[in-house]
């Protein structure tokens, strides 16, 4: 039995605090992708629309229309994917796992279930390529690479633009 509580079931409180620390990690992650992604996409819009003008001054008619319908549709994935919106909620959610690993140490693993499941009551961002970099970061951060997962190449491909 645990220390931290008279629970009989095989879960401890590391290894509720470790859920913590891997919820925290994966909303940072997610996070920080999704702002880097806003700023991928406002900054070809910017480029486009500077080719745009280029080619309307240029007096080439296709290079300004190609340049005006790659904006409308990288616009258009911007409008409606919003990363900046879900890197905030991300960010958001990252500090409530945040302030929670700052008190765990002091809760009993009941409440602690209890706090971890009204958070993970919130609907965040995910994404799903993230999830096993995450994972595998908690993992070296406590000192347990042996539980390391293998990673995909899109799986390592998203960790390091993360």
């Amino acid at each position: 039995m645990d220390k931290h509580s008279n629970r009989t079931d095989p879960r401890s409180h590391y290894e509720a605090v470790t859920d913590v620390k891997y919820a925290n990690r994966l909303m940072l992650i997610t996070g920080r992708f999704l702002r880097r992604m806003d700023k991928v996409l406002t900054g070809a819009q910017l480029l486009l629309g500077t080719a745009a003008v280029g080619g309307l001054i240029a007096t080439k008619p296709t290079l300004a229309t190609v340049a005006g319908v790659l904006i409308a549709v990288l616009s258009l994935v911007q409008i409606l994917w919003e990363p900046a919106i879900k890197a905030h909620i991300c960010e958001q959610q990252r500090k409530q796992w945040a302030a929670l690993l700052g008190v765990a140490s002091e809760l009993e693993l009941n409440e602690l279930d209890k706090r971890i499941a009204a958070i993970r009551a919130e609907t965040t961002p995910e994404i799903d390529l993230l999830r096993v970099p995450a994972y595998n970061q908690v993992m070296l951060e406590i000192s347990r690479s042996e539980y390391q997962l293998p990673e995909s190449r899109w799986q390592r491909f998203m960790s390091a633009i993360s």
